[in-house]
């Protein structure tokens, strides 16, 4: 058995540690440009999702819908 320190990658899974802020931080960037490159979408062009950024979360007065519209 042998110590090798604290992990950094774990089934392609990215994992940073900062201690200072005593934070953990996983991603998978690269994972997701080898994908990207598999399927030849390394090149594409993004588009704007037609969907509204904030959504406003009703209150449990509110009603459901406006019945006038």
């Amino acid at each position: 058995m042998h110590d090798l320190g604290s992990v950094t990658i774990y089934l392609a899974m990215y994992i940073e540690r900062n201690q200072e802020h005593h934070t953990i931080v996983i991603h998978q960037h690269r994972y997701i440009g080898i994908i990207l490159v598999k399927f030849r979408l390394d090149e594409s062009k993004p588009a704007a999702m037609p969907m509204a950024m904030k959504l406003h979360k009703k209150k449990p007065d509110e009603e459901a819908c406006d019945l006038t519209i």
